[in-house]
Parts: structure tokens; sequence; C-alpha cells
């Protein structure tokens, strides 16, 4: 019963962090797209400064 116990709790935990390693990835394609993006928010802020 252990075993079975604790190869669910290895399978749960692997999927959580694979979930977690896609996340964060994903969230990281997004931030760096924003940054290699033309920059929209900033052209708008200098657009608006002036």
């Amino acid at each position: 019963m252990a075993a079975v116990r604790s190869s669910i709790g290895i399978a749960l935990y692997q999927g959580l962090e694979r979930s977690a390693v896609h996340l964060r990835f994903s969230l990281r394609d997004q931030i760096e797209g924003q940054l290699h993006a033309p920059n929209t928010g900033s052209l708008l802020r200098t657009a608006s400064m002036r």
C-alpha cells in the first residue's frame, strides 16, 4: 500500500513540476515577446508626453 501511495505521489509531483515548468516558460515567452515587440507601450507613452 505504501508503494502505491508513493508512486501516486511521485506521479502527482512530476505532473505538478511539468506544469510549473510549462507555466514558467510560457510566462517568459510572453514577457520576452512584449520586450522584443515594437514597444507599443513606450510609443504610446512618448506620444502622450509630447
